[in-house]
């Protein structure tokens, strides 16, 4: 579908999340227009546009579906685990399931509003099943209190299993079962964790204590995405540990909440040979005071029978043990001793690996990747705002609160080529708008140009999520980025900075009044724009509303050509095998020089770069990127590059060789967008033509701005 308008206009409402996916029961008869022969169930082929659909609806329904990583639904269509129940282009439903073992486990069951009780969930579960019918059955697991509970009965599922939530107060989970009628040879096992963690005695304590009684940690493994993803096992030591409390109540009341997890059997023998080998190999062996004895060799019963059971994480947040065991513990039986919040970061990192993995920051040697676990220390030594007195007590409990709920929370950490973090930034959705709790740059040499380049991440980020608004709330923000986040169109709101992200390529009118009808929202002015602006105000407005596009502003387009080999460097398409020069790659502005002949461009305007030439390479003869210029300069070529020689790719020999009567041209531009969907020439001449427009492609040429509007939509559609 083509933006033709602002976000705020063509997105449809949902209503509330908890009437999205199976709300309640299928209805048993159709109405007569549930048309079944225009339905189609599809398996959603991997990179296909529509797992972004698909990822939108979860996210409107994730009160009650709960949270799956974005990589999980991208992985389903790769695996052919991902169904979608369309109505001619329009997406109905999905199903999400997992193939483990000899069952069928389905995760995500979800109908929109307007297609609920039409019967899409029942043929969805239906065509799981002729899919894998050699399969013993489909398993899910659903709370009680959620509406889908009413409807499982109704699609042949039979309540099998009940278990209790984590928690003080848990919610009670239905193990609902539907058998495929092949013979019952094998018990239905759940679906394995991703993870198994063993648990500390501090860590039962604090998970069975109500919440308005103590607050801990521990929340962080409460919350609904990682009951299918974690297991917590109790090993023996916990009973030890337990039975040596006076308190005969407080016995009973934890006796019973070991109750409801899994026990793993131990073997005393090996478990006491590993644990003195444990103790032999700590820093202080033999250096112990006595009273102290007893709580070390407890320690390494417990890490001996972790190790034993086949589990190499514990959790637990005491410090102390963390201190003295988490090294031996690691060296002599592969047991990683974890605070519960890099327990979760651990977790999303097996989930979500290839997000873990480092990678180019815009095909320069500086790398961005996901906060991983046990990065707190860095984090705080670099990031810590000393000259805003920010307390270091304060600054790690907002780190932890955010690995807590790791899958909300983006949360990347840039690094220069030496390997040092020089950024940090996170962000999440929350009230219909992308937050940015944290913001942080720490690079002497880069810093502005890496600030810059961050707010602009950040604004992609925000389009990418199809939100309109973004708010920097980091109340320890620097002076730095302070200043560029109020030159990027940032304003005072609230005690946040607020950016408006316009997601449109209309006239004046249109993006106007899609403003307007969010202007309650902020705690600011925004004025409204009449029609046809002039050229350096629609300048300003398309940079503070960054990526709005005006169609009807007084702004020149101009088709650049550009060598392949330029474009690689400048825009990284496209691809070299080589990376680009931190400089060069990070900054937002750039310069291109050419000859002074013919002079058609002139500033402020638009850039289309078109890469010439031929091949089937992608990138290669077709439209790639649009830029903002700004300024054309005609000098002397040594002139040109001394001003610019930290923006172009050139060198000066190769200004010299265009150069005309000692005259070159440099033409500065600004927050270039790399197309993901380049426009070949077959194409471009297409769409040319039916603007009554004849494309020469020898040199600059400017275009109507009906064209600029078909192809940058055409070269951002998301289908």
């Amino acid at each position: 579908m083509r933006r033709q308008r602002p976000e705020w206009e063509t997105k449809r409402g949902l209503s509330k999340a908890e009437d999205v996916g199976a709300a309640e029961p299928e209805a048993t008869s159709r109405p007569a227009d549930s048309n079944d022969s225009a339905v189609a169930i599809i398996a959603v082929p991997a990179g296909d546009p529509l797992v972004g659909e698909i990822i939108g609806l979860a996210d409107r329904a994730r009160d009650t579906l709960g949270f799956l990583p974005r990589e999980v639904f991208r992985k389903a269509a790769r695996s052919g685990t991902l169904l979608a129940a369309m109505r001619g282009k329009r997406l109905c439903g999905y199903a999400l399931f997992g193939l483990p073992g000899q069952y069928i486990r389905l995760t995500h069951l979800c109908i929109a509003p307007e297609f609920q009780q039409l019967g899409f969930a029942r043929r969805l579960v239906g065509e799981i099943s002729s899919r894998h019918p050699d399969r013993l059955g489909i398993i899910l697991r659903c709370r009680r209190d959620y509406p889908a509970h009413r409807m499982w009965p109704a699609l042949g599922f039979e309540p099998r299993n009940e278990r209790r939530g984590r928690g003080a107060e848990p919610t009670e989970l239905v193990v609902w079962w539907l058998d495929h009628g092949h013979p019952d040879l094998f018990s239905v096992a759940e679906q394995q964790a991703v993870l198994r963690v063993s648990l500390g005695y501090d860590g039962l304590v604090q998970l069975h204590t109500p919440r308005w009684e103590s607050a801990s940690e521990f929340e962080a493994l409460r919350q609904d995405w990682i009951a299918d993803q974690l297991q917590l096992v109790v090993v023996a030591e916990i009973y030890q540990r337990i039975n040596r409390l006076t308190d005969s109540v407080e016995r009973r009341r934890l006796r019973g909440a070991v109750s409801g997890y899994p026990q793993p059997k131990q073997d005393p023998g090996r478990t006491t040979e590993l644990a003195d080998q444990i103790v032999r190999c700590m820093p202080e062996a033999g250096q112990v005071d006595p009273s102290e004895d007893s709580g070390r060799r407890s320690e390494a019963r417990l890490v001996a029978q972790t190790a034993l059971a086949g589990i190499s994480v514990l959790v637990t947040c005491d410090e102390q043990m963390i201190s003295r065991m988490s090294s031996t513990a690691l060296q002599v039986c592969g047991v990683q001793i974890m605070q519960p919040t890099d327990v979760v970061l651990h977790l999303d990192e097996l989930i979500r690996r290839q997000e873990y993995q480092p990678a180019e920051l815009l095909d320069t040697e500086y790398t961005v990747t996901t906060v991983g676990p046990g990065r707190e220390d860095e984090l705080r030594r670099v990031f810590l705002d000393r000259l805003g007195r920010e307390a270091e007590g304060v600054f790690s409990t907002r780190l932890r609160e955010l690995a807590a709920a790791a899958p909300v929370w983006t949360r990347k950490v840039v690094r220069d080529p030496s390997g040092q973090a020089v950024a940090l930034y996170a962000y999440g959705e929350q009230h219909g708008e992308v937050v940015v709790p944290v913001l942080r740059v720490n690079s002497s040499e880069l810093g502005e140009t890496i600030t810059r380049q961050m707010l602009l991440v950040l604004r992609r980020a925000c389009r990418g999520l199809g939100l309109s608004r973004i708010s920097l709330t980091d109340p320890n923000l620097s002076d730095a980025v302070r200043s560029a986040a109020l030159e990027d169109g940032y304003q005072p709101n609230r005690g946040r900075l607020t950016a408006m992200v316009v997601d449109a390529c209309a006239d004046a009118v249109t993006i106007s009044s899609g403003l307007q009808a969010v202007s309650g929202e902020v705690d600011f002015r925004i004025p409204e724009i009449s029609a046809n602006p002039p050229a350096a105000l629609a300048v300003a407005l398309e940079r503070a509303l960054w990526p709005a596009k005006f169609t009807d502003a007084d702004l020149p387009t101009f088709v650049v050509p550009i060598r392949p080999t330029w474009s690689s460097l400048l825009f990284g398409v496209p691809r070299s095998l080589f990376r680009r020069s931190a400089t060069l790659g990070i900054n937002r502005e750039h310069v291109y020089y050419r000859s002074p002949r013919p002079r058609v461009e002139k500033a402020p305007a638009r850039i289309l770069w078109y890469a010439s030439g031929a091949g089937k390479e992608p990138g290669v003869g077709a439209i790639v990127a649009y830029s903002r210029l700004e300024e054309v300069v005609a000098d002397q070529p040594g002139v040109l590059y001394q001003r610019f020689r930290h923006l172009g790719v050139w060198h000066l020999h190769q200004i010299e060789q265009v150069a005309r009567d000692d005259q070159a041209l440099a033409l500065r531009f600004f927050d270039s967008e790399v197309f993901n969907r380049p426009v070949g020439l077959r194409r471009l001449r297409e769409l040319a033509a039916q603007h009554h427009v004849q494309l020469a492609l020898r040199s600059p040429q400017r275009i109507p701005p009906q064209l600029f509007s078909a192809l940058y939509l055409e070269a951002t559609a998301q289908h």
